[in-house]
Parts: C-alpha cells; sequence; structure tokens
C-alpha cells in the first residue's frame, strides 16, 4: 500500500519520522497526543541505492510530501563513530580515518549524545541535498547516535552503571552500545549480523572484553532466540529482555515493524 494524500486529512497536525538506508525506505506518521492516537507505518525496499530510486520512493507515496508539524530524518548507514566533543576541530581528519568508506562525496553531519560526546556520520552528498530540498524544515539524525541518546538517559535514570544494550532487529539490523561502570558511553557499533547465531556471536565478543550485564531488544522471536542462546553460552551473565516504558510499550504495539531509531525518537 502506498501512502497517498487521502490517508490524512490535515498533516499539520501530524510528525513524520523518514528513516533512509542505503536500499529501504520508511515512514513513521504520529497523529496529535490523545487516547486513540493514530499511528501510521509503511516500509518499502528501494530498486537500489541510487539516489534515483530514493527520489522515486519519497514522490510514489505522495503523502510524505504533506506539510507536516515536524519531520525528522534519521540516517540508518553503518557509517559513524563517538566522538569527544572537546576533538571538534579536527573532525574531517578523524572522519577521513575512522570512515572506511569516507570521500569527497560524502558530507560529513554530527549529532551530540552527551554533554560531552557526538556521533560523527558520512552522508552521501546527493542524498543529503536531495533531501534537505524536499524538507527544508527536517532536523536530521543518525540512526545510533538516537539508540545511544535514549539508552544513556534510560540508564542514567536506572544508576548509571555497566551495561550493554543489543537491538536485534533482523534484516542485518544489529546496535551494540555499551556504557561503563560511571554510565559513560563507551562503544557503539553495528555489526553485520544475518541469524540470532550472529547476533549472539557479537554480543559476546562485546561483553566478555567488558564483563557487564546485557538487556536485548528486537521483534520478539529473535529476541527470545538470542537471548537463549547468550544464556546457554554464558550461564553466569545476567541477560535480561529490553523493556519499554508503557508509551513507547503502546507505540510499538500499534507498528510493531517500527526501527527502534524511530520508536526511541519520540522521546527525545
Amino acid at each position: 500500500m502506498k501512502l497517498t494524500k487521502d490517508l490524512i486529512a490535515d498533516t499539520g497536525l501530524w510528525r513524520m519520522i523518514l528513516r533512509i538506508e542505503s536500499q529501504r525506505l520508511s515512514v513513521l506518521l504520529l497523529g496529535p497526543e490523545s487516547v486513540e492516537r493514530s499511528v501510521l507505518f509503511h516500509s518499502e525496499p528501494l530498486a537500489d541505492d541510487s539516489i534515483r530510486a530514493l527520489e522515486n520512493a519519497i514522490y510514489d507515496n505522495s503523502l510524505i510530501l504533506g506539510d507536516f508539524a515536524t519531520v525528522d530524518i534519521i540516517f540508518a548507514n553503518s557509517d559513524a563513530f563517538i566522538s569527544p566533543l572537546s576533538a571538534s576541530e579536527i573532525r574531517e581528519q578523524m572522519a577521513e580515518a575512522m570512515l572506511p568508506d569516507y570521500s569527497s562525496a560524502r558530507r560529513i553531519e554530527t549529532e551530540e549524545v552527551t554533554n560531552s560526546l557526538e556521533v560523527i556520520y558520512a552522508v552521501n552528498e546527493e542524498v543529503f541535498n536531495f533531501i534537505a530540498r524536499t524538507f527544508a524544515a527536517a532536523r536530521f539524525h543518525h540512526s545510533m547516535a538516537i539508540n545511544s541518546k535514549y539508552l544513556y538517559h534510560r540508564n542514567a535514570r536506572a544508576g548509571a552503571s555497566a551495561h550493554l544494550f543489543a537491538l536485534c532487529e533482523g534484516q542485518d539490523e544489529l546496535a551494540l552500545i555499551s556504557f561503563d561502570a560511571a554510565g559513560i558511553l563507551c562503544n557503539m557499533s553495528r555489526p553485520k549480523a544475518l541469524t540470532a547465531e550472529d547476533c549472539a556471536y557479537f554480543i559476546l565478543a562485546s561483553a566478555n572484553a567488558q564483563d557487564m550485564p546485557l538487556s536485548v531488544g528486537g521483534n520478539p522471536s529473535l529476541r527470545n532466540e538470542v537471548c537463549n542462546i547468550l544464556r546457554r553460552m554464558r550461564p553466569d551473565a545476567t541477560v535480561l529482555p529490553l523493556t519499554l516504558p508503557e508509551d513507547l510499550l503502546q507505540l510499538r504495539h500499534m507498528a510493531p515493524e517500527a526501527y527502534f531509531d524511530m520508536i526511541f525518537l519520540t522521546q527525545l
């Protein structure tokens, strides 16, 4: 089903979160907050990883071009790393060293995660310029920055302890975010993981090195399978399913296929 203009009478009352991957476009539309809040989610593969394929997908879903109250863009590419804000003067040099696909055809963007750390990421220049022209008032984010920021505040509210969070969403979507004993963000990564065994391998590789409790989130079947593997391989470890507050849990039920970064962003 395409997102056509007739689906929403007044987009000015709605919020849009647009998630862009190299070969997928996802949209989360949130109506005015109320007991009967309306939520729409749509996701579709792109024909290929070209700028034309992204343009066609957006134009084919005409509702996306509506005049929404707010528009957030999430770049979900894996080219990102954390850096101290104090090192902002050498961002370009760090990007060239840290991002394997860095080139002059890519634009460097940043997003603050804590009062001392930021995420530095690269976006294809053509993609960024097209999105910036099409959604002039949009706010730009990176997937890992959103996940890190939300989990940082969650961990701080719980007492700021060492913890590893793993978000296993399938379709090669694994995000690992860890905090040290002082609750400081110390690592984030997005390894390629196609199966539950892949997810468990990368989680254990990270957790064994840092020896910390684990919280695993994701679609229920994959999450449960990963948790079972982890408990079998590390019976001494604390392995917990990632729980969500009531409002995010309700949103997750209304849009079960929406990605965690889209869900988390509604509280940032």
